[in-house]
């Protein structure tokens, strides 16, 4: 999970900014299913979670 206070610092333009540089890379896709959830984590949450994943690979 991440930190509440980083979604609350990232707005509305920020988030659609970023959907339309998903779009871009990723061109036109059909299907009835259009996936919307962009999470935001922050360098500390990711170093952890790297932290555990290299646990859990028997790298770490």
């Amino acid at each position: 999970m991440f930190a509440k206070d980083a979604i609350h610092r990232i707005g509305c333009p920020e988030k659609l900014e970023i959907e339309g540089w998903m779009e871009e890379k990723m061109g036109d896709v059909g299907g009835e299913f259009q996936g919307g959830a962009i999470d935001v984590v922050t360098p500390d949450k990711a170093k952890i979670w790297k932290e555990k994943m290299l646990k859990v690979l028997g790298n770490g």
